[in-house]
């Protein structure tokens, strides 16, 4: 994996009010600079008891000095109560820094370290819930490429007890140094009254076998009385490739001691600082905090049919994600996402004259030209940042007059859906989505490009 993306720049700071996150586009580092990643991860929540979510903060390639990265759990600052898991009900939250250290006779340091985050099981039924987890400050000359990764508690609740059940897990495979390993959690929903056992098969599907990674083909799991979880660890081989996600599952059979089967099929994802997802054409989104908060429900919507490169900067204006697009473009994805201008409606000089506003959308879409496809989200403008700001309007008139002049440019309607149903959008804010909202852009940017763009412009 050579990371040449463009990602998210994270700086912690210690504000009024609790710690406080920077967010805004970072360029990958150039090759033989040691770059941090963080993958995503899911686990199956359980009852009563805490499980661990674990997620692998990786190193591109090995350091010779001793680097450093700093990680924060619960950022609610991004989110409206409520809408995703809470912090203290559902997981607890969790800072730290991560220091990688040279070992004294290599002189090269690890290239992966864990950070599990615990998970309140219940016995509610109710959605998935999601957290994120941003890295960033990294020192002795690391870089950051990929710092948000999220975590998702999957609901068991709804089926039978006791059960197990398997979560999720993606870890970027680095550029070069030693494997890395993925750790799926196996876990029951409730401690173990007997012994137990249960039985996993390990199935290629993109990933290659010896190329790609390395592991177990089978095996059993045993939960001792009182035991409720275990791990099933996958190594990612480093190849240095920019390539799509490419993934492999783990299935669960057989299970003893009155135990049922709840989730059976665990994903393993290896990636590089590209794109994520098992099958299909190549498909990138860009956007603000409306897209960051999506995203779970979005990477879900897409996974089984396209490969997709997810990108959120909250607070970003049209001009500030240029850059993102641009490297999005390079990589030649088929279908492209934009989901910007709500951040414009508050812009000084666009409020008596929204033309410099508009004016980024021409540049945007310049940008765009190459992209045999392209979903324009719409922006709510309902509401006014200040009173009276037509920024809104027109952006969205400006949408709408672009899709009917050019036929591979198309319009996913997000005002005319809140428009239609305010209950998509956060009495919090009056901005950001609910998790209704979330999953109406989740299920609409997939059915959009499956109509829209041919199912992702397949052999053209």
């Amino acid at each position: 994996m050579r990371c040449r993306r463009l990602s998210l720049a994270v700086v912690f700071v210690v504000a009024a009010g609790g710690l406080g996150v920077g967010l805004g586009p970072h360029v990958a580092g150039a090759v033989g600079t040691p770059e941090f990643s963080v993958g995503s991860a899911s686990v199956v929540e359980g009852g009563g008891e805490q499980r661990s979510m674990k997620f692998d903060i990786t190193l591109s390639e090995p350091a010779t000095t001793t680097v450093k990265v700093t990680y924060v759990v619960n950022p609610l600052y991004l989110f409206p109560p409520g809408d995703f898991a809470t912090a203290g009900t559902d997981y607890v939250a969790k800072t730290g820094v991560l220091t990688f250290t040279p070992n004294i006779n290599t002189g090269l340091t690890p290239v992966e370290k864990t950070v599990s985050i615990v998970i309140n099981g219940d016995t509610t039924v109710e959605p998935n819930e999601s957290f994120v987890v941003l890295i960033g400050s990294p020192t002795g000359g690391a870089t950051v490429a990929e710092s948000i990764g999220y975590g998702t508690i999957i609901d068991d609740d709804a089926g039978p007890t006791p059960s197990i059940g398997i979560g999720d897990v993606e870890i970027f495979d680095g550029d070069s140094g030693p494997n890395r390993a993925a750790q799926l959690v196996v876990s029951l929903s409730q401690p173990a009254t007997v012994a137990a056992t249960v039985h996993y098969v390990v199935t290629p599907g993109t990933a290659v076998k010896t190329t790609d990674f390395t592991g177990p083909v089978s095996g059993n799991l045993s939960f001792a009385i009182g035991a409720d979880e275990k791990t099933i660890s996958i190594n990612a081989i480093p190849d240095g490739v920019v390539e799509n996600g490419q993934c492999l599952t783990v299935t669960l059979s057989a299970p003893t001691g009155g135990l049922i089967l709840g989730r059976t099929t665990g994903t393993v994802t290896i990636r590089d600082s590209s794109f994520r997802g098992c099958v299909g054409p190549r498909v990138t989104i860009a956007g603000d905090s409306i897209t960051t908060m999506s995203t779970p429900r979005t990477a879900a919507a897409l996974a089984d049919a396209y490969h997709h490169r997810i990108q959120g900067y909250p607070g970003s204006m049209i001009a500030g994600v240029q850059p993102t697009v641009a490297l999005q473009v390079a990589t030649a994805p088929d279908v492209s996402v934009i989901n910007l201008g709500t951040n414009d409606m508050g812009r000084e000089d666009c409020q008596s004259d929204p033309a410099p506003c508009v004016g980024d959308f021409d540049e945007m879409v310049a940008l765009l030209a190459p992209i045999p496809c392209v979903e324009l989200v719409t922006i709510y403008d309902g509401y006014r940042f200040p009173a009276n700001n037509n920024v809104g309007t027109a952006i969205n008139a400006y949408l709408v007059a672009l899709v009917a002049s050019d036929s591979s440019r198309h319009l996913i309607d997000w005002n005319a859906a809140v428009d239609a149903n305010p209950a998509l959008l956060s009495s919090f804010d009056h901005v950001h989505p609910t998790t209704a909202g979330q999953q109406w852009l989740a299920d609409n940017t997939r059915a959009a490009i499956d109509t829209d763009c041919g199912g992702g412009i397949v052999g053209q």
